[in-house]
């Protein structure tokens, strides 16, 4: 809240009245703490436009700006002090000479709670006696406590990204997007949301997405728990989420391009299956044009071969990989051609997996290639069209 002198009215920042603790950079720059341990920024000072602030690491109880710019704060519900990396969003770790610090002052000095002792006076002693002797007592028996729940394996980011950047922000932390298999991991998704507190977004990303016409889960299965909200989905657009407004309900939404305004969002991850990350590592993109059989040719020069794909894990192991490498602007090569109404690979074998495209089976040429604003499924094209390409490494045990 500001006022423009003692005597003046008290009036509220829009959408900074919830903060509990606040703090000044040295460029005017205010820095707020919400109720559940997070920043708010308002650019520019008191009447300045209200900005995110991600922060990731620990929640916070107060903040403390010191002269020269540096953030530290006190851990919410614990002791010591750590420092903020306002550029990275990060709580580093706690200073070693801050072990027992509870509170924090402006510019910085420490607030350390010692323990006292009360002083002893010494007592006259009188001769010893012998204390009467009573029959002993039972320790009082203790009723048992159920023990605490296990931590959720569902974590929530509140950084905003698009979509398709989701996919890589939770690779990086060895995890995916979280995926609804059962009515019980769709429950533990909304209970690891709502334990964060009121947050500053509509929905979130998650793992469901649009294949062509059909909703799946981002590996391409059909087994996950349906809960759409009421006339959902209703085809506004391409990406799933989980909608606040809709109680948690799934929705529909347009994905877009952020150069045209797209809706960044919040998401939420789940540790990567340990197998799927081994599959993921042995195919690599490569970005540069080639023709398809120049593509052959190159991956065989890296010790690889042009990859197969031949069924929906192997289908979402790439496409993943991609997303997660943030290499979705080129269509891709793969192994697998038109050959008298079939599907074969360079080695000859035919596949029954046909992930095309609606209206990308039309005999433009006999090279497959998995195409980027098709929903990444199948597309055909004539062999000297160039794209990037992926290969595949047997031997390959991580990226």
């Amino acid at each position: 809240m500001t006022r423009s002198d003692l005597t003046g009215q008290w009036t509220t920042s829009n959408k900074f009245n919830d903060v509990i603790r606040i703090d000044v950079l040295p460029d005017g720059t205010i820095l707020g703490v919400t109720p559940t341990g997070g920043l708010k920024r308002r650019v520019g000072g008191v009447e300045g436009g209200l900005a995110f602030q991600k922060s990731f690491g620990m929640k916070v109880d107060d903040i403390s700006i010191q002269p020269d710019g540096t953030v530290l704060g006190i851990e919410k519900g614990g002791c010591g002090v750590h420092v903020f990396d306002l550029e990275a969003g990060k709580w580093g770790d706690e200073l070693p000479e801050s072990k027992c610090v509870t509170a924090i002052s402006s510019p910085g000095n420490l607030v350390i709670i010692e323990p006292t002792e009360k002083p002893t006076t010494a007592e006259p002693t009188d001769a010893p006696t012998e204390a009467p002797t009573e029959p002993p007592t039972e320790p009082p028996t203790v009723a048992p406590t159920e023990a605490p729940p296990p931590p959720s394996k569902y974590q929530v980011f509140t950084d905003k990204v698009e979509n398709k950047d989701a996919y890589g922000e939770c690779y990086k932390k060895g995890m995916m997007l979280a995926v609804p298999t059962d009515e019980s991991a769709y429950n533990g998704i909304v209970n690891a949301i709502k334990a964060m507190g009121t947050l500053d977004t509509e929905f979130f990303w998650f793992g469901l997405r649009y294949f062509g016409k059909d909703v799946k889960t981002i590996y391409g299965s059909d087994d996950y728990y349906r809960a759409f909200a009421p006339n959902e989905p209703s085809g506004t657009g391409e990406c799933v989420v989980i909608s606040v407004k809709h109680g948690y309900k799934y929705d529909d939404v347009y994905c877009g391009n952020n150069a045209y305004g797209e809706p960044d969002s919040m998401y939420i991850c789940e540790p990567l299956d340990p197998a799927f990350a081994s599959q993921m590592a042995k195919y690599k993109v490569f970005t540069s044009r080639t023709s398809h059989d120049k593509a052959i040719a190159k991956c065989k020069k890296r010790g690889m071969v042009l990859a197969k794909d031949y069924n929906e894990w192997i289908h979402a192991a790439i496409t993943l990989k991609v997303w997660s490498l943030g290499e979705y602007w080129v269509s891709l090569y793969i192994d697998a051609k038109h050959s008298g109404g079939s599907i074969v690979s360079s080695d000859g074998s035919r596949q029954n997996f046909k992930p095309f495209a609606e209206g990308e089976m039309d005999a433009n040429g006999p090279c497959i290639y998995i195409r980027r604003n098709k929903d990444w499924l199948w597309a055909d094209q004539k062999c000297k069209k160039t794209f990037g390409f992926v290969c595949y490494d047997k031997n390959a045990k991580a990226d």
